[in-house]
């Protein structure tokens, strides 16, 4: 069996893309290498999308913050359930 070309290095998502959209994987199954990972499936997340202006400005704030997207939302809106779970006194 004649060795496979070599898979190239990408510089982009979209470049790697259309590599893999005219090529066959099979044709490089020499050069895979075994991979172990664990998936939880017992995790429930839940994903919402974001218009793109808001979830650039969540970007920047967390990171701004030294946070995580997902830890700065999580934050944001148990703080906000908390307010609305308890509504204050009407004085």
């Amino acid at each position: 069996m004649a060795k496979s070309k070599l898979i190239p290095n990408f510089d982009s998502l979209e470049e790697a893309a259309e590599f893999w959209d005219t090529h066959s994987t099979a044709d490089f199954e020499d050069q895979w290498k075994p991979l172990e990972f664990e998936v939880d499936l017992q995790e429930n997340r839940t994903y919402i999308a974001l218009d793109e202006p808001l979830a650039h400005a969540v970007r920047q704030v967390a990171r701004s913050q030294g946070l995580s997207v997902q830890v700065w939302v999580n934050r944001c809106l148990e703080e906000r359930l908390t307010q609305i779970a308890t509504p204050t006194a009407a004085t």
